[in-house]
Order: structure tokens, then C-alpha cells, then sequence
């Protein structure tokens, strides 16, 4: 659906004792990859990588996560509280309600119907002890054209093939350089797309980040350069 986001990024969960920090931790784990809006943490709970988040501040775990948004991932992060207190046992309730938390969100995020592309950092929620309601802060971020080459540099690898022409520009001068690639039409950009989707090597796109060089990813500079070929264009 054209409203949902899709986020990822580094989500850094904070509480004054381990204990409470391990629940809040389990708490996520067990019941926010249920909501319709997902949130799903990839690093295992380790009590050797729990640290202060400042000096004499509270206990930090964090972990990258994948997550979906109504319109944006924010909405989320202001439910997180409401969410899993709707999920939980009575005893977890309980629990949860009387301790002090704080959840802080750095990620990018897209979303395709209002084209929405942006970074975000420092978004965080707070819930004090023995509060029904929590503090929701947005943090700052930066908005991006939402284009091919900027999906590609943001991770957002599957979205960046409905703009197929930008998308393989993108590809290419990842390929044979930008300098190269300026002689590239958007034609024949259009052509590499039906090229590399017949040839079953769309996967090779996984490979390409803006931050990578290109013998990184060995495969689809061979496709690549195997359609320039065939197309009487220099490749490497």
C-alpha cells in the first residue's frame, strides 16, 4: 500500500537498571513484530554490550531494526508505549508502567505515495514511572528528492527499480564511473533495465552501495559490461 513506510536503521533502548533495560528489550521482541506496523530488532539481548549512554546517565542497549509506518515511521514511535501495553499481561503491564524508559530512533525511511525520502536522527520516546502517556520528540532529519539515485544511496534498492531509467544510470556509473557514464542515454538505460531483469541478475543490485567500490560487486559489473558490449558502448 501506497501509505505505508518502510524504515530502517539503529534504535538505542535506555532504562535505569539492566533488568528493566533486558524487559523493555524482551518486550519489543515478543510483541512489536505483531503490530500492523511492524518493528522487528536484528541484535540479540548482551549484557556485555549494555553501556552508559552518557556519564552517569542511564543503561543503553542498541541494535538496527526494520520497521513499516503509517505515513511515516514516527507514528510508531509516539505508539510504542500504547502498543505494547495493548499486547501485554496484566503482570507485564503492570511492569512495564512502573519504570522509567527511553527509546531513541536514527534511521532513513521512504514512503512512495506521498514520495517521501528523509533521514532522521535523535527521534526519541520517554515514558517517566508511573505514567498512563508518553514524551515524543521527532528529532531532526533531512528530506531528499525522491529519485532513483537517492533511493539507491539511502538502501531502498527494491523501490529504485519502478524508476527504472534513473535507477540504472545509477547502476551504471557505479559500474564504469560517472565520467563514463555521461555518455549513456536514457534509452539505453531503459534497455539495461529489460536487459538485467531477463538475465535473472536483478539480485546483483544488493550489491551496489554509493559507498563501495566497484570490484565489490564483481557480478554485475560483468552483466553491465556485457550489455554495453552488445550494444557497441565502451565498458571496462
Amino acid at each position: 500500500m501506497a501509505n505505508i513506510s518502510t524504515a530502517y536503521g539503529k534504535v538505542f533502548l535506555k532504562a535505569k537498571t539492566e533488568d528493566d533495560l533486558r524487559f523493555l528489550y524482551e518486550m519489543i521482541v515478543k510483541y512489536a513484530t505483531h503490530f500492523w506496523y511492524l518493528t522487528e530488532l536484528f541484535e540479540e539481548y548482551d549484557s556485555k554490550m549494555v553501556y552508559n549512554y552518557e556519564e552517569d546517565g542511564p543503561l543503553c542497549f542498541e541494535s538496527s531494526f526494520d520497521g513499516s509506518g503509517r505515513w511515516e515511521y514516527g507514528n510508531n514511535i509516539k505508539s510504542f508505549y500504547r502498543w505494547l501495553s495493548d499486547e501485554m499481561t496484566d503482570n507485564e503491564k503492570v511492569r512495564f508502567k512502573g519504570m522509567w524508559f527511553e527509546m531513541e530512533f536514527d534511521y532513513s525511511e521512504e514512503e512512495p505515495g506521498c514520495q517521501i525520502l528523509c533521514d532522521v536522527s535523535k527521534a526519541l520516546v520517554t515514558h517517566e514511572s508511573g505514567s498512563d502517556v508518553t514524551f515524543y520528540d521527532a528529532g531532526w532529519g533531512t528530506n531528499y528528492d525522491y529519485t532513483a539515485n537517492n533511493l539507491m544511496k539511502l538502501g531502498f534498492y527494491d523501490y529504485a527499480w519502478d524508476l527504472n531509467e534513473d535507477c540504472m544510470l545509477y547502476v551504471i556509473e557505479s559500474c564504469i564511473g560517472e565520467v563514463a557514464a555521461n555518455n549513456i542515454s536514457k534509452e539505453l538505460c531503459g534497455k539495461l533495465s529489460k536487459f538485467l531483469k531477463n538475465n535473472d541478475e536483478t539480485c546483483y543490485l544488493d550489491h551496489v552501495h554509493a559507498d563501495e567500490e566497484p570490484c565489490d560487486y564483481r557480478e554485475l559489473k560483468e552483466a553491465v559490461n556485457r550489455f554495453l558490449k552488445e550494444n557497441n558502448k565502451e565498458g571496462l
